[in-house]
């Protein structure tokens, strides 16, 4: 869909300064909510045209989940005559309107659904008129997010249908009144926003993530960013400082690698394979995210470099030489048979 993870902007947020607009990266796609009453004020249909004028300087395409009260509280008598006066890409129908409503805006625009809610019926009619996407809600309360099976069962009827697929992922700087992450998926709700953006897209297959809370931190983005560009999936580790030198350079999981381990394949050139220098050393039990190197006693192996997805016990012939911090080892879930990945300094 878009190049890079969605951003929704809050008028609050906005307002008590814990977020400024040049927050929001260029061409970013922007969620807005226009029927929250907790946002409302006495300027806020004069600040929510400003931030969309804003947002069209900046070139971001904007989705507004708008209800029936939408239109009251911008005085317009219909959806086209809302879109049009703020400029939006797409809108989101949440309720009160019809589907005769909705046929005419898909007639022009494109319309997000409720993925979460959808009616298979109206979205056969709808999509023979125009572009269909479908969007999942967040759940701002702990425990009400959405499980994964029924994320799963949801998403693969829509799939079925041929539908685009829009879910979110908590940020950094948490909304208030809550303070508890704004996720699709409750599972999701305290983990990392890069871990989070993974699943979404190599486990969940959903075409366009964003972000419920406003901000992403600098590093997720630039991990999130690297995978959308460049098709190369980045893992935060500690080495062992004799093997500095593994960092920052990419490399790519064996095609016949088992599901318990990350075999690299390019060990030979890195870690001396076949070579009878690599003395054994820490050779300690092997717990999941942990990057070993076969040593000499491993004759002809000598030297492979793996990562375990999974526990396996101590080995005199393997060399533990890293370490994936707990919060990213869900990434090595996401490496598959061939696929590019690189290794940076986790930060402390």
């Amino acid at each position: 869909m878009f190049n890079g993870v969605g951003n929704s902007i809050y008028l609050s947020s906005l307002n008590n300064g814990t977020v400024s607009l040049d927050d929001i990266p260029d061409d970013t796609p922007v969620f807005l909510s226009l029927h929250m009453e907790e946002e409302r004020s006495a300027q806020y249909v004069e600040q929510m045209m400003a931030l969309c004028k804003a947002l069209n300087d900046k070139k971001c395409p904007i989705l507004a989940d708008i209800s029936s009260k939408t239109l009251t509280w911008f005085q317009e008598k219909t959806i086209l005559d809302l879109v049009r006066k703020l400029n939006l890409w797409a809108v989101r129908i949440d309720d009160g309107f019809s589907t005769e409503e909705m046929i005419h805006v898909a007639m022009e625009y494109p319309i997000v659904l409720n993925a979460s809610t959808v009616s298979l019926t109206e979205l056969r009619i709808l999509k023979s008129y125009g572009e269909i996407l479908a969007m999942h809600n967040y759940y701002p309360r702990k425990e009400t997010g959405l499980d994964d099976e029924y994320f799963t069962s949801v998403n693969h009827l829509l799939k079925k249908e041929g539908i685009p697929i829009f879910a979110f992922i908590p940020g950094k700087q948490k909304r208030r009144p809550l303070f508890e992450g704004l996720p699709t998926l409750e599972s999701q709700r305290y983990q990392n926003a890069y871990v989070n953006y993974l699943e979404m897209v190599k486990k969940y297959h959903v075409d366009q993530v964003f972000l419920g809370d406003p901000i992403l931190d600098d590093k997720d983005r630039w991990m999130i960013d690297t995978f959308i560009t460049k098709d190369i999936i980045v893992v935060p580790i500690e080495l062992d400082k004799d093997y500095a030198y593994l960092y920052d350079t990419v490399f790519s999981n064996r095609m016949d690698a088992p599901k318990g381990l990350i075999r690299i394949a390019q060990s030979r050139g890195y870690g001396s394979i076949g070579s009878q220098d690599i003395t054994p050393q820490n050779t300690v039990e092997r717990e999941r995210g942990t990057l070993t190197i076969d040593n000499k006693l491993y004759k002809r192996y000598c030297g492979e470099l793996q990562i375990t997805r999974k526990g396996y016990p101590k080995d005199e012939k393997v060399n533990v030489i890293g370490k994936v911090p707990k919060v990213y080892q869900s990434v090595l879930d996401f490496i598959g048979r061939g696929d590019s990945f690189v290794m940076v300094k986790a930060q402390e």
